[in-house]
């Protein structure tokens, strides 16, 4: 299936029930914001503000071979995170959790949850 933003969401099979994710299932932030490090700086931290909209969208452009570590002041967090082909690459993110990004490109982070929180976004120096 393909979203608003041309961003395909796998299929999944489950023993032997079929399920296809649909844009009412997961919904799409109406507008994406670049998340963007200080020069230098290996890490940002990002003001989620859930309780009105209930999801947050973000783009974030990484390098093949770095680490991606999020993390977030509540565990009440849900994040996927796909590829510049719209691959999901985190199907959930509860809280925190590190991925090694396959290949060079810009990111899309989705954030679901129902309070505000602070997300820490950190990709590590080699």
């Amino acid at each position: 299936m393909i979203t608003p933003f041309g961003v395909r969401w796998p299929t999944y099979v489950f023993a032997s029930v079929f399920i296809e994710p649909t844009a009412s299932a997961l919904a799409f932030p109406a507008q994406l914001q670049e998340i963007r490090f200080a020069r230098g700086a290996t890490a940002a931290d990002v003001d989620l503000n859930l309780a009105d909209r209930g999801v947050d969208g973000y783009t974030l452009g990484i390098a093949a071979g770095q680490h991606l570590m999020l993390s977030a002041d509540t565990p009440n967090l849900y994040a996927y995170l796909m590829d510049p082909n719209g691959n999901l690459l985190l199907p959930e993110l509860f809280g925190a959790g590190e991925i090694v990004i396959p290949q060079n490109g810009v990111y899309t982070l989705i954030v679901y949850g129902q309070v505000n929180a602070r997300m820490h976004v950190e990709i590590p120096a080699p």
